[in-house]
């Protein structure tokens, strides 16, 4: 089971996150309100990958929590936002975020970005291709 830092100053969002993470196999080990008690997470568990709010309580914000993470571990940032423009997300990807999500994250969003770090997940069965199976998945006559 992959295991997950949530870094979100509302709690709300951050369990709607976890119950979300957990769904799909993942596992939060922690959740931190702001960058100071991010980085004493990173310290102490061992995370594959940290879902970063961009407006924390506290001095920093969520990008210069990412960084100060990097300093720490070299570890995927996947960056939440209310409020998305250029600038911002150009900040989170100079900062080494892999990807860059709308809050509230739909499922099928998460999940696209969560396959592309760790490959299948939870409750990922084998697709069958059409071009393979030769069938479009319509009845077929009997």
């Amino acid at each position: 089971m992959h295991r997950v830092l949530i870094v979100e100053d509302e709690s709300i969002i951050a369990m709607g996150l976890r119950h979300q993470l957990r769904a799909l196999g993942l596992d939060t080990v922690a959740v931190a309100a702001c960058a100071r008690d991010a980085l004493e997470c990173m310290r102490r568990h061992c995370v594959e990958l940290v879902f970063m709010d961009v407006m924390l309580s506290g001095r920093r914000d969520g990008i210069e929590a990412a960084e100060a993470i990097r300093g720490v571990r070299e570890v995927p940032v996947i960056f939440m936002s209310a409020f998305t423009d250029g600038d911002t997300e150009l900040r989170a990807r100079r900062a080494g975020g892999v990807a860059f999500l709308s809050k509230p994250a739909e499922d099928s969003e998460l999940a696209g970005v969560l396959r592309t770090i760790f490959g299948p997940l939870r409750g990922d069965g084998p697709v069958m291709d059409e071009a393979v199976s030769g069938h479009d998945g319509a009845d077929v006559p009997v």
